[in-house]
């Protein structure tokens, strides 16, 4: 174990008793910026993120490093009161997050950051940069953007996130994912028009939305996605074979896996291999993936739609949500959030809902509204002239077998008495 001591530039500071802080500074999304601007660009970010670091820190007794990648590693010392590291910090990154133009591109970034103090949170580097690092995951799993001091909580947090990340490669290595299959229905007929392929960890209780995010954090996403990608199609040639109804899978694609450079001929591959025809795939995305490059992003829905693929727009009404994207995304249809359909289904209300139904039917899109649960909910949202509905009224996402159980006996789920299989 290297002592924190090796940092310092001077012998003197051993004689004072000099306290400091190690603080591990992140780009946000820094892969995608790669992914998407080309490593190029992002090798002059990290040297613009560099500069500001060396020359911006508002104290002058800071040491920045580049540890690698885009991970800055900066040894703030406490020599003085009037220098606190948590607002030189949120200095430095109010100009990090300031417009920046490299090579006529302009974009903004944000940046999180962890620190960890010497000597109340460890005496060795090894030890801070631990607590830094948790310190960080911190910030980034708190919404990234921001500056968080290291405390012990975050401990059993961050072993949290490590015990799933290893579930997930174990997951991958030993082949336990599995999809489920959640049937949509037309909200006029009842009839079941496609299903949404959903994926889990066999025998896990442990939601996708907590273990979607760590692979998102930690690359995993990328083998996942293709994974479930695979397994759909191939799915869908086995009910095909069987003679089954034809219905459609949806499949969700993170914004990670979406700018993948591989990803078009990926899809384009899979299906090739079990001759399925594209137009019984269906790709949901969300407005996300539009936030770093809102022209490749739609260059590369253009090249899924070409292929007769269709798009969804999922979770509308959350996030970056606005109808203006709907004027030029090269989707088919949206689907409303469950967040947004419990605010709106009020009665007093209801009027909200129908504009975003009108607006989007006048665009040419369908309607799919999720998280369906109740038959008065369904009723309004026929009134108000959703195309699909989705949820748990109907049927829970359900196993490839009880999905063939259900065609076999039962297409028109309206009524339907047997909903949780």
């Amino acid at each position: 174990m290297t002592s924190i001591l090796s940092f310092q530039t001077h012998p003197r500071d051993l004689l004072n008793n000099v306290h400091g802080n190690i603080v591990l500074l992140d780009i946000d999304n820094f892969k995608t910026i790669n992914d998407t601007l080309g490593h190029n660009y992002g090798d002059h970010l990290l040297r613009y993120v560099a500069e500001i670091l060396r020359e911006k820190m508002c104290c002058d007794n800071t040491i920045p490093f580049r540890l690698g990648g885009d991970e800055f590693l900066i040894w703030h010392r406490n020599q003085s009161e009037k220098c606190d590291v948590r607002h030189c910090m949120e200095v430095t990154m109010a100009k990090l997050r300031e417009k920046i133009n490299i090579e006529g591109v302009v974009i903004h970034i944000t940046v999180s950051s962890g620190i960890a103090a010497y000597p109340a949170d460890g005496r060795t580097v090894d030890e801070l940069l631990v607590k830094a690092d948790i310190a960080m995951y911190s910030a980034k799993n708190n919404g990234k953007n921001r500056c968080m001091m290291f405390d012990e909580q975050m401990t059993s947090a961050f072993h949290e996130r490590f015990k799933i990340e290893k579930m997930i490669r174990e997951a991958l290595e030993y082949q336990r994912f599995r999809l489920l299959y959640q049937p949509v229905v037309d909200a006029q007929t009842g009839a079941i028009a496609y299903f949404e392929a959903l994926i889990r960890i066999q025998d896990s209780s442990l939601s996708p939305a907590v273990f979607i995010q760590v692979a998102e954090e930690s690359g995993l996403i990328i083998p996942i996605g293709r994974w479930v990608i695979q397994e759909a199609i191939c799915q869908q040639r086995k009910w095909i074979d069987a003679n089954y109804p034809v219905k459609g899978i949806a499949i969700n694609i993170s914004g990670n896996q979406f700018y993948d450079e591989n990803l078009v001929a990926y899809i384009a591959n899979s299906l090739d291999e079990q001759k399925v025809d594209p137009a019984l795939i269906e790709i949901e995305i969300t407005e996300s993936v539009l936030i770093d490059n809102q022209e490749k992003a739609i260059n590369i829905m253009k090249k899924l739609k070409e292929m007769g693929i269709r798009i969804a727009l999922d979770d509308f009404g959350t996030g970056f949500s606005s109808l203006n994207y709907l004027t030029f995304m090269p989707v088919d249809k949206i689907k409303l959030d469950k967040s947004l359909k419990d605010k709106f289904i009020r009665m007093e209300s209801i009027q909200v809902m129908e504009g975003i139904v009108s607006v989007a039917h006048g665009l040419g899109l369908m309607v799919v509204a999720e998280g369906v649960e109740e038959e008065v909910e369904a009723n309004r949202l026929k009134r108000v002239k959703c195309n699909y509905l989705q949820g748990y009224l109907y049927s829970r996402p359900l196993r490839s077998n009880d999905v063939e159980r259900l065609l076999k006996t039962q297409t028109n789920l309206f009524g339907f008495t047997e909903r949780v299989l």
